[in-house]
């Protein structure tokens, strides 16, 4: 029981103490392997989280590149490529937010702040925003809505993962 409870306190959390016959020793043995597959569990979710973060991160910042690389080229104007450009920092700012709020709930639940938006306008705005990064490794990028989409959605929310799956879509184009 020492020595695996030495190894919890290390940080060895796939410990596992083997459970003497002696029913009260068991039952302590049977808690704190309980409680190392628990914190197993949560170091697996915070790498996980740590990665997750990683990628949220590094998407705006590729457009923010891309846009300023754009400006540099004279593709894009002084107005389009600071309009870009505060949009994105304001989706870091909601990322950092949305870091602050899962330490607070550790379940991974959110606020979702819905309201009714077109879906096919904000798709075609996430777009618009991501085609340079297309253009510059020379894939196209289309996007066609027929007729309006309203939807009763968190706009900061879909715009995320819409951006996700254009960026995971280039990636491995």
């Amino acid at each position: 029981v020492v020595s695996g409870t030495r190894a919890l306190s290390a940080g060895n959390y796939r410990t596992q103490v083997a459970v003497p016959p002696e029913p009260e020793l068991a039952a302590l043995v049977t808690d704190i392997n309980q409680l190392a597959a628990e914190l197993a569990n949560t170091e697996q979710r915070r790498a996980a989280l740590i990665g997750d973060v990683a990628h949220e991160l590094r998407t705006p910042l590729s457009s923010i590149a891309g846009h300023l690389e754009g400006f540099q080229d004279g593709l894009f104007s002084r107005e389009e490529t600071v309009s870009a450009v505060d949009k994105e920092v304001r989706r870091l700012r909601r990322l950092t937010d949305d870091l602050a709020a899962v330490s607070r709930a550790d379940e991974g639940a959110l606020a979702l702040h819905t309201r009714t938006v077109d879906l096919g306008a904000l798709v075609g705005d996430v777009a618009r925003r991501q085609r340079p990064a297309f253009e510059s490794k020379g894939v196209a990028l289309e996007v066609h809505v027929a007729d309006a989409a309203p939807a009763d959605i968190d706009p900061d929310r879909v715009e995320q993962v819409v951006t996700n799956l254009l960026a995971n879509a280039l990636t491995y184009t």
